[in-house]
């Protein structure tokens, strides 16, 4: 398994839950009943080790099976750590 190209492409994945959490960041800033601060820091963590992995890994991706299998896990893993972040921070 080519560990770096799964980091890379995990990252990716990072990147778009990042980005998926900043609507709710819009709307609890609109309506300001919600606690704005986890949306916050649940949307910008996300995206800010998102670029860091993209910048330090490698831009070629050459996938393999295994590779695919580390993507899956590792992906879902992140994908629901970081998607529980607003949840873990509101208390």
């Amino acid at each position: 398994m080519h560990a770096r190209v799964v980091i890379r492409v995990v990252g990716v994945i990072i990147l778009a839950v990042g980005v998926a959490m900043i609507p709710s960041t819009i709307l609890a800033a609109i309506d300001g009943t919600a606690d704005f601060v986890p949306f916050l820091v649940s949307s910008l963590l996300p995206i800010v080790i998102a670029t860091i992995v993209l910048l330090t890994t490698p831009g070629r991706i050459d996938l393999a099976a295994r590779d695919g299998f580390g993507i899956v896990t590792f992906g879902w893993l992140a994908a629901a750590l970081l998607g529980s972040l607003p949840y873990a921070l509101s208390g």
